[in-house]
């Protein structure tokens, strides 16, 4: 493996990494609640749903890393509005598209 096949493979990893760390954390605030029996199923779903958008976009930020599967990636990114329509599209539609604007 080159060192560049590293490097994307160590942030990938620290990116996932710091993802899961993050998913922890916010489960363990949101789990701090002493909720009725009524609600408590409501809020298992919701805190199961914010877990799994975290997971979800973090998983698919550390693909971003993996040049084979980035245009992938960022087309699922782009189309579930985590990132602008921008970054999906190649530098020079950027440019085009900026100027038209104005």
């Amino acid at each position: 493996m080159s060192h560049h096949s590293w490097t994307r493979l160590i942030i990938f990893g620290a990116v996932l990494l710091v993802t899961l760390v993050v998913a922890w954390l916010v489960d363990r605030r949101l789990a701090r609640r002493d909720l009725p029996a009524e609600t408590l199923t409501r809020y298992r779903i919701l805190r199961r749903t914010i877990l799994t958008l975290i997971v979800f976009v973090g998983a698919l930020s550390a693909l971003l890393v993996i040049p084979q599967v980035r245009a992938v990636a960022t087309g699922i990114l782009a189309s579930s509005a985590v990132i602008g329509s921008s970054w999906a599209s190649p530098p020079s539609a950027r440019s085009e598209t900026s100027s038209r604007a104005c």
